[in-house]
């Protein structure tokens, strides 16, 4: 499956809420259940994102709907981005090297 890195930050109504954190966490966790996504780590962040989870989504579709469940809530403003592991990146690197070898049979003119 697919590895996603969500990044979040607080909203006015998540900071009057602090104390309810951990209790968000784990809605997060049921709502991506839902999603038909799974969390691997939720970690606490200090920076420019308070919170940062590391999730895997059957597909983009999946993590834009976990996304759109957390923020209706009020609590957070997330982004996510696609993450690739180590054979999934060694994959784009073939494909790219098809593609370059492609493009350098067909120069650019200006």
């Amino acid at each position: 499956m697919p590895v996603y890195v969500v990044v979040e930050t607080w909203t006015d109504q998540g900071l009057r809420n602090l104390r309810d954190t951990i209790k968000h966490a784990d809605v997060f966790v049921a709502a991506a259940g839902q999603a038909g996504c799974g969390v691997q780590d939720i970690v606490w962040m200090t920076g420019p994102y308070d919170v940062v989870a590391v999730i895997d989504a059957p597909n983009d579709e999946a993590a834009s709907a976990l996304t759109v469940i957390m923020e209706a809530l009020g609590n957070v403003r997330l982004h996510w981005m696609r993450g690739y592991r180590k054979h999934e990146m060694a994959q784009v690197l073939t494909t790219l090297a098809g593609f370059a070898d492609k493009a350098a049979r067909f120069p650019i003119r200006t």
